[in-house]
């Protein structure tokens, strides 16, 4: 996740196998959280979440697992008492998915603009299943000139930049850098203004 935090965080840098207005002390002291942090996985779960405005719909107990070596992201549900769906959004937004963002910085202020959200469907949030989010291969992923201009990549349209020794699409969290670096830029997209978001620039809070 995100080195930098900021307010935001929620609406544009997330891993969230369900994100809501859950109250880690609503849960008559049976509510945890647990983290198993092995070789080549991130497990996370949450253990009889219970909703802040919802409490009598019960507990929700879920994991996000993250795999190292493969990329791939796994969202596992042993408990949701109720459907998504009918998860109240007043307090806190709901979701399903995973996003990105990066940030560039303007002088004294930073703007963060969100790239890339995947959300997944709530209908598929059910007890006793799994979501499985396997990776596509990006620019990111290419370690050479030759082979980052010979890459045909669906979707991307990738440029090699010497002073960095990377290759990108210029689009991903190291924009600010490679921009920086007068690297290749991409130009191609739009960005909603939806989805930017104005802060003072400050140093990450994480060493």
């Amino acid at each position: 996740m995100s080195p930098y935090l900021h307010r935001y965080l929620t609406a544009t840098q997330y891993v969230a196998p369900l994100m809501a207005n859950f109250d880690a002390t609503a849960g008559q002291g049976e509510t945890d959280v647990f983290f198993a942090n092995l070789h080549d996985a991130l497990i996370i779960e949450w253990q009889n979440m219970h909703l802040n405005d919802q409490e009598d719909a019960g507990g929700f107990s879920f994991q996000a697992q993250l795999y190292k070596n493969t990329g791939q992201i796994v969202f596992a549900y042993k408990n949701v008492p109720i459907p998504v769906g009918n998860i109240s959004d007043i307090a806190h937004s709901v979701k399903v998915g995973i996003a990105d963002a990066y940030y560039v910085d303007f002088g004294p202020f930073r703007s963060i603009y969100d790239y890339h959200t995947i959300k997944i469907d709530f209908g598929k949030v059910k007890s006793n299943s799994a979501i499985i989010l396997n990776h596509k291969t990006t620019c990111n992923m290419l370690e050479d000139c030759l082979s980052c201009h010979a890459a045909n990549l669906p979707g991307f349209e990738c440029h090699w930049c010497d002073p960095l020794g990377r290759c990108s699409d210029s689009l991903d969290r190291g924009r600010q850098e490679w921009v920086t670096n007068s690297c290749p830029v991409e130009v191609r997209y739009t960005v909603s203004p939806a989805s930017i978001f104005i802060l003072p620039a400050i140093k990450s809070m994480i060493s």
